[in-house]
């Protein structure tokens, strides 16, 4: 019995997948379920009944006689949850007598058998009666639900489940999903996806500066913009990594993604901070090649479209007109703070140092990195200057120097351009901190 229903599940699932096609695959499918049938009948008597009518109701699918319906393919899942029950079982019968409803008469299947039209006229007229008499035109009645003759038994538990299985059994017969990538393929982006990953976290959450003496200081300051480009080294060798994963998948929306992220990061090298709307556009694109299988997403070619369109955007500038001016105002005010910084006897270094930094937080949002770097620069060599030192006059000349540079740099920035650092100003920041090297000899202040 054990090996007949297990013969009778390969011959159902051969049938649920070929149903909707048809063809030669689901009749050899039906002819399967016949045969299987037949065999149950003859080697245990008591299954006769229903095998007989299991063989006849796939013979009437396999004619065309019965519509190929998804009631009747439950039903087909049914005859299989009943072979795990008995004959004495009430549901042998009433799986016997779902399939005798539905199953067609013997003449509407054969033509031939029907009386001729001479003796169908000879014949009385039947008499009226309170009872509607069929009309011999009327159209048959649409296939029972079968599921609704189950309702008497749905407080049944047994029941219950083995009609949920029986619902469950043409879902098995869904062809899976082709994977669109081999593991092969796919071997190098995973392992460049999670050296990404890897890259990002450690440059978006740089560790702690360990204590520098004043020279190791200075030494650390000249060399911010080689220690900047490190800083992101590690996520530029993963992104071309990515791009050499690209190649073997052989489909365009990795390679947009992947040319993409090189293209945004590669002002990185130079040393500059990366613009926030970047680094945004970075953290965006880090979650998404962590998402578990991205290359089988259905959505795959738009997300990388966005992503790309995004990572373009973050290299356009946010600044207008009415920004630049509204900038330069600011920039102005924590100039003549440093400026008021200097006048005084002594210098206040820690007003400047302020000033400086108020200044940086001011050209971050408009991704003028090169003015605030050179903020930075200013607070961090003025925040270690001894006033004593800059209150001798070449000092406090280099600092009025460098003040005079930023103001200038500033003027061309409300003009709505994007010049580079002034040389001046470049110099005076190199001669502060050459100034700050050199050590206060006694009794010159």
């Amino acid at each position: 019995m054990e090996t007949l229903r297990a013969q009778y599940q390969k011959a159902l699932l051969a049938w649920l997948k070929t149903a909707d096609a048809g063809g030669a695959p689901a009749f050899a499918a039906l002819g399967a379920l016949r045969k299987t049938l037949a065999a149950l009948g003859e080697t245990r008597p008591d299954w006769r009944p229903l095998a007989d009518a299991g063989e006849a109701f796939f013979a009437a699918i396999a004619s065309g006689r019965l519509p190929n319906l998804l009631e009747y393919r439950r039903l087909g899942g049914r005859i299989e949850q009943t072979l795990r029950v008995t004959p004495a079982d009430a549901r042998f019968q009433e799986t016997i007598t779902q399939i005798e409803a539905i199953l067609p008469s013997e003449s509407s299947a054969n033509p031939s058998a029907q009386e001729p039209a001479s003796l169908a006229a000879e014949m009385p007229a039947p008499e009226k009666t309170g009872v509607a008499q069929p009309d011999a035109e009327t159209p048959p009645a649409a296939p029972p639900d079968l599921r609704a003759a189950d309702t008497p038994r749905k407080k049944d538990p047994v029941s219950e489940t083995l009609d949920r299985n029986a619902d469950i059994l043409p879902l098995l017969g869904r062809q899976p999903k082709e994977p669109r990538f081999t593991l092969r393929q796919r071997a190098l982006w995973d392992s460049a996806a999670e050296a990404f990953a890897l890259a990002w976290d450690a440059a978006r959450r740089p560790g702690p500066p360990a204590p520098l003496n004043a020279e190791e200081a200075n030494a650390a300051e000249e060399d911010s913009a080689e220690a900047e480009a490190a800083r992101w080294r590690p996520l530029r060798r993963a992104i071309f990594r990515l791009l050499e994963g690209a190649l073997p998948l052989e489909h365009p929306a990795p390679l947009q993604l992947a040319e993409a992220l090189a293209s945004a990061t590669d002002s990185l090298d130079s040393g500059a901070p990366p613009a926030p709307r970047l680094l945004t556009a970075l953290a965006a694109c880090a979650e998404l090649l962590e998402e578990k299988d991205l290359l089988e997403h259905a959505a795959l070619e738009s997300l990388s479209a966005q992503f790309a369109h995004r990572l373009a955007k973050s290299e356009e500038t946010l600044r207008s007109q009415a920004i630049d001016a509204l900038f330069a105002e600011e920039a102005r005010e924590e100039l003549e703070q440093i400026r008021q910084a200097l006048e005084m006897l002594p210098p206040n270094t820690g007003m400047m140092s302020t000033a400086a930094e108020r200044l940086q937080r001011l050209a971050d949002p408009l991704e003028l990195s090169e003015l605030a770097l050179a903020a930075f620069h200013f607070a961090h060599t003025a925040s270690r200057l001894p006033p004593a030192l800059l209150d001798r006059s070449p000092v406090r000349e280099t600092a009025f120097s460098w003040l005079k540079a930023a103001e200038e740099w500033i003027a061309e920035i409300e003009r709505g351009e994007n010049p580079p650092p002034p040389e001046a100003l470049e110099a005076a920041q190199a001669d502060l901190r050459q100034a700050l090297r050199s050590p206060i000899e006694p009794g010159k202040a």
